[in-house]
C-alpha cells in the first residue's frame, strides 16, 4: 500500500474517532496487508508533520488520538462548553494518588492511609471514570478493589501505568499535566 495513502487513512480515522485508536485496530482494517511496523512508521511521520501545525497526534493509554495545542485550549473548551477537567480537591488528588500507586486497593486501605472517610471521594472518581472496581479482595466481607482506568491514563497523558514511575511523586504528575495533553473531549456537542 502506498505510504501516503496509508497515512491518509490513519489521519482520517484519528480525525473521526472519539476514542484513542490502537495499532491493532488499524491493522485489523487491512487484513494483514499492512504490517504493524508500517503503521507505526506512518504514525510517526504524521506526528512529525503535525508538530509544525496547530494540533498534534499523541500516544496515550495504548493508542493514538488528536490533541489540541495548549495555547488554544481555552478557546476550544469555550467552544465545546465542557467543564475543566483539572478541578480536583486536594482530598480527591490524595485518593487518586493512593489508588494509582497502590492498586488494586480497597476503600478501607485508602482510608487507613489517609486517616479519614474516603467513600464519597472514591465514588466521585468512579463517576468521573478515572477509577473503577477491578475485583474483590479475598477477605471476609469481600470488599471491592479499585484501580485506575484508561480514562485516568488519558486524563494525565500517560501511555501506561509504567509511565507513573517517571514521577517522583504524584504532585509532579499533576504539575506536569497541563503541559502533557490537551485532548478534546466534549460533553456537549456545539450547536
Amino acid at each position: 500500500m502506498d505510504k501516503d495513502f496509508l497515512k491518509g487513512i490513519i489521519e482520517n480515522i484519528l480525525l473521526v474517532s472519539e476514542e484513542r485508536v490502537r495499532i491493532l485496530q488499524l491493522q485489523n482494517l487491512f487484513d494483514e496487508e499492512v504490517s504493524q511496523k508500517e503503521i507505526e512508521e506512518a504514525l510517526q511521520e504524521l506526528k512529525e508533520e503535525y508538530e509544525e501545525r496547530n494540533y498534534k497526534i499523541v500516544q496515550v493509554a495504548g493508542g493514538y488520538l488528536f490533541a489540541t495545542n495548549k495555547q488554544y485550549r481555552q478557546y476550544v473548551e469555550n467552544y465545546l462548553k465542557y467543564e475543566k477537567k483539572n478541578k480536583f480537591s486536594n482530598a480527591a488528588m490524595e485518593v487518586l494518588a493512593i489508588i494509582s500507586y497502590k492498586q488494586p486497593v480497597t476503600r478501607v486501605e485508602i482510608e487507613h492511609i489517609r486517616g479519614v472517610d474516603s467513600s464519597h471521594i472514591v465514588r466521585g472518581l468512579v463517576e468521573k471514570k478515572l477509577v473503577k472496581p477491578v475485583g474483590k479482595k479475598d477477605v471476609p466481607g469481600k470488599p471491592l478493589l479499585f484501580g485506575t482506568t484508561d480514562g485516568f491514563l488519558k486524563h494525565f497523558g500517560l501511555d501506561s501505568l509504567k509511565d507513573l514511575k517517571k514521577f517522583k511523586d504524584f504532585e509532579e504528575l499533576i504539575a506536569s499535566e497541563d503541559d502533557v495533553l490537551d485532548v478534546v473531549q466534549p460533553t456537549e456537542s456545539p450547536q
